[in-house]
């Protein structure tokens, strides 16, 4: 400050000697250099500066340059009024300059105190601030945008905008920026992600504008960045909750709904409109309008509660049903509740509406259960009696009336034991407590053993008894089926009596069939022996005749003799297959298991030796097993087979087939073969001994092979059956009861 007021100071002196040089140019313009200095002085050394330059830029003229020269006289007055007015102008001078330099302090100080507050509020800033180039470098960045994305000043100021935009923001971001370059908006506000320094995402509200320069063209953008993590986390924690509770109210089937009876606004939740069917697109139903949802039965009773809770201002819950435009029905229960300002007056009602169709389906299922469980005790042919805990009867049916005598009214509440034997009773109250202890819901008919009961008038009658237990809130309930066997038993009795009669009959025709037996013994001994012994002697001396006298012999004498011949061989065979016949089901009967399979392929080995000539074709199907008396199933067998073989002599490519099928829940055992078969209109002839579907000149035999087979087959509990046609063969199966047969592989065949 000195040094400015020392150079005001000297200024005149300045302007002096530089006037004094010029003078001879300058003449006689006395106050041509000191006015600039009186401006200069007053603007350099202030006030103080100025009025003494001015002091000495006066006395200086005056006295050097104004006549007379170098004296402080004046020969003109117009000299002296000059000195007045630059004295007047230099004080101006230095008057305006003071002003202008208080002002300028004043100005500084201010802007100072602006500039402190500005850094205050950058530095301290609530919210992140930022100053951007409009390629996003970065000028200045405050605080709190450093905390918001984790990097320090220095860190934060060598990266760009577009550094910690996030990827997917930054095409957003760059037609928002691009708008306000072109002057299309001045500011833009958007919520998007910057990225932070731990590459982590934080969400912020955006806020920009632009400053331009006095030309108009950009000079840099403004950045408001306000963190809303929280908010968002918070948004989405609500979203959440949100969409929890709506699929809660789908899951419960429940909605909310509200009421504003000021302003007639109705809000629903998105459940009702689906349990009312109503389109979600539509506003809420309002009142009465919401009235064509529900039949006339249910509208009167929830208008009603409803009016009632507008009016009082009390609680409702109804049940109601409700009709969708599609038809449907669904029941719901309605509730309800009024709010009241502070004055006490209604202002509006809100509640819930739950759909409860499930339950009332449930009710009316249990409805009509118990309605049946009460017809089916009340006809039931059994008494049915329920006593509690206490073994007080809770439940008596007609039946248990008609079987004690006692009516429902006398019975119910009367002790158990009014209905049991007094000698029985003790015991009885044993097994109730046991079994409640047993932890058993129900013990069947007749596991209780025989009891008896008492009726009405005394008598005492035996009866067949189950007992169930069921746990209710108030205790255990102890349900009893009687059943009254006075007459099973009284036919037990008489079947008893029955079987022993049986049984003595049984022995009086076991007696006789053993006589029976005996006489056929005798029989078949004197069929073999009595009978034969004529046949032989017949046979052997037409042999000796044919043999002794044969050439002697004319005429038809040898063909009776022939005849005598063969009639004697075939009356040998009709005896051989008598005995056969009486002795294919004597004996006792074994249950052998046997190899079917094995034993039909060697059966067919022993008659393909028999004719090794003839080229049989045969089938046998693998593993199959049955249980029998091995000496007859191989007779069985070797009468079918043999049967098989005889008849496809004449077929041009014979076959035989063994297999097992099933047949109507029965396994049958087969024997098939592609020979001359048979007419079934004939079918009933096959089993009957001595009767033959051929003659004797195309197939030989004596008709008691089948018969034989039959009897065999009906001893071990089966049937035998034969199907055939002329020219194509015939099956014949039989089943075989007892133990199960088996074959691990019935459908394949080996040649």
């Amino acid at each position: 400050m000195k040094s400015r007021l020392l150079l005001s100071l000297l200024l005149p002196f300045v302007a002096c000697a530089l006037q004094w040089w010029l003078w001879a140019y300058l003449s006689p313009y006395v106050w041509f250099l000191f006015f600039p200095v009186a401006f200069f002085s007053a603007w350099i050394g202030g006030f103080s500066g100025g009025i003494a330059a001015t002091a000495i830029s006066a006395l200086l003229v005056w006295y050097v340059f104004m006549p007379k020269t170098f004296s402080f006289e004046l020969d003109n007055p117009a000299s002296a009024f000059s000195i007045v007015v630059f004295v007047i102008m230099g004080a101006l001078f230095a008057f305006l300059f003071e002003r202008l330099r208080h002002a300028m302090q004043r100005t500084g100080k201010e802007l100072q105190v602006s500039e402190t507050r500005f850094e205050a509020t950058f530095e301290q800033a609530a919210v992140g601030i930022a100053l951007a180039m409009p390629d996003g470098r970065w000028l200045r960045v405050n605080r709190k945008l450093c905390e918001i994305v984790g990097y320090g000043c220095d860190e934060l100021l060598a990266k760009t905008f577009w550094d910690i935009t996030h990827p997917e923001d930054v095409e957003t971001d760059h037609a928002n920026l691009q708008g306000m370059l072109s002057g299309d908006t001045g500011t833009y506000s958007k919520e998007k992600r910057f990225i932070c320094k731990d590459g982590s995402h934080v969400w912020i509200n955006l806020t920009v504008s632009l400053v331009r320069k006095p030309d108009a063209t950009p000079d840099y953008f403004i950045a408001i960045v306000e963190d809303i993590q929280m908010r968002r986390q918070a948004e989405a924690g609500l979203q959440k909750s949100a969409t929890q509770l709506i699929e809660s109210q789908r899951l419960a089937g429940i909605g909310n709904w509200m009421w504003d009876t000021r302003a007639d606004r109705h809000t629903w939740s998105e459940e009702i409109y689906y349990i009312y069917g109503r389109d979600p697109s539509l506003p809420p139903a309002i009142y009465p309008e919401v009235q064509r949802y529900f039949t006339p039965e249910s509208w009167a009773r929830l208008s009603a509660a409803v009016e009632k809770g507008l009016a009082e201002g009390t609680a409702y819950a109804c049940d109601a049903e409700v009709v969708r435009p599609d038809g449907t029905h669904r029941w719901i229960i309605a509730r309800g509740e009024a709010a009241r300002d502070a004055d006490g007056n209604i202002v509006n009602l809100h509640g819930t509406v739950q759909d409860i169709t499930e339950r009332k389906r449930a009710e009316e299922s249990l409805r009509e259960s118990e309605e049946r469980l009460a017809g089916i005790i009340d006809s039931a042919m059994d008494a049915i009696i329920s006593v509690d805990e206490r073994q007080l009867i809770r439940l008596y049916n007609p039946a248990a009336e008609k079987m004690f005598g006692l009516g429902v009214a006398e019975a119910t509440g009367q002790p158990l034991a009014r209905l049991i034997p007094e000698r029985f009773r003790h015991a009885h109250e044993g097994h109730i407590r046991n079994f409640a202890q047993t932890g058993m819901t129900a013990r069947r008919m007749g596991l209780l053993g025989e009891v008896s009961g008492l009726r009405l008038n005394g008598e005492e009658f035996p009866v067949e008894a189950s007992i169930s237990q069921t746990r209710h809130a108030a205790g255990n309930l102890f349900t009893v089926i009687l059943r009254d066997i006075t007459d099973r038993r009284r036919a037990e009795e008489e079947i008893l009596r029955l079987n022993a009669d049986l049984e003595r009959r049984v022995e009086e025709r076991t007696a006789k069939l053993t006589i029976a037996n005996r006489e056929l013994d005798s029989f078949s001994y004197a069929v073999s022996h009595d009978l034969r012994a004529p046949l032989r002697a017949m046979s052997g001396f037409s042999q000796a005749l044919g043999e002794d006298y044969g050439s002697q012999l004319q005429g038809e004498a040898k063909v009776y003799l022939e005849q005598i011949d063969i009639a004697s061989r075939k009356m040998s065979e009709l005896v051989d297959g008598l005995l056969v016949l009486s002795r294919s089901t004597r004996g006792e009967l074994h249950h052998d298991e046997i190899d079917l399979t094995g034993l039909a392929h060697r059966l067919l080995d022993e008659l393909a030796q028999g004719e090794p000539e003839r080229q049989v074709a045969r089938q046998v199907a693998t593993g199959i097993v049955v249980f029998g008396d091995a000496r007859m199933i191989e007779v069985v067998m070797r009468n079918l087979l043999g049967n098989a073989w005889k008849y496809t002599a004449h077929a041009a490519a014979p076959e035989i087939r063994v297999f097992a099928e099933e047949r109507d829940g029965s396994r049958f055992f087969c024997v098939a073969d592609n020979g001359a078969g048979f007419d079934m209109a004939h079918a009933n002839r096959l089993f009957q001994p001595f009767q033959r579907l051929h003659r004797q000149e195309e197939f030989a035999g004596i008709g008691i092979g089948l018969a034989t087979v039959q009897r065999i087959v009906h001893r071990h509990g089966g049937v035998i059956e034969a199907r055939g046609e002329p020219g194509k063969g015939a099956v014949f199966g039989f089943t075989l009861s007892g133990k199960p047969a088996a074959d691990s592989a019935p459908d394949k065949k080996e040649q």
